[in-house]
């Protein structure tokens, strides 16, 4: 199979043609980087949400943002999890997910569940999870 190199094409048609590739592949991809960026920045309890991620991620975790549509056919509000990977004292790796709904068109924000190792937890179970994966 001949690239473009082999082809004879020139270095500038080559950058041209890889610019080409990425704008297409990044135009498909949904943009969710501002949903992302507005519910790091949204407040809960007087602390931002990306500081209170953190705080649950500590010194031994780690912390991956990602974002999706809610459901299929409802592009204006967005699922924006927090997946925080944490080993305790003990050794043991817990996940704990915490998922924000952001509505784009009123641009409200708010923690929908909380997710312990794959577990729904809600919101009051799972803060208290939280709090005890702290004392882990």
């Amino acid at each position: 199979m001949a690239n473009l190199c082999s082809l004879g094409a020139s270095p500038a048609a080559r950058g041209a043609i890889l610019g080409l590739l990425l704008g297409l592949l990044f135009a498909c991809a949904p943009p969710f980087g501002e949903d992302i960026a507005k519910v790091k920045a949204a407040q809960t309890g007087g602390v931002t949400n990306e500081e209170l991620v953190k705080e649950v991620a500590g010194v031994r975790g780690s912390v991956e943002w990602s974002a999706r549509n809610w459901k299929k056919n409802e592009g204006d509000i967005v699922l924006v999890e927090a997946k925080v990977t944490r080993t305790t004292k003990s050794g043991a790796e817990r996940e704990i997910v915490l998922q924000y709904l952001r509505n784009r068109e009123t641009d409200k924000i708010a923690l929908d569940d909380v997710l312990v190792d794959g577990e729904s937890q809600g919101l009051i179970g799972g803060a208290l999870q939280m709090f005890l994966l702290q004392l882990e």
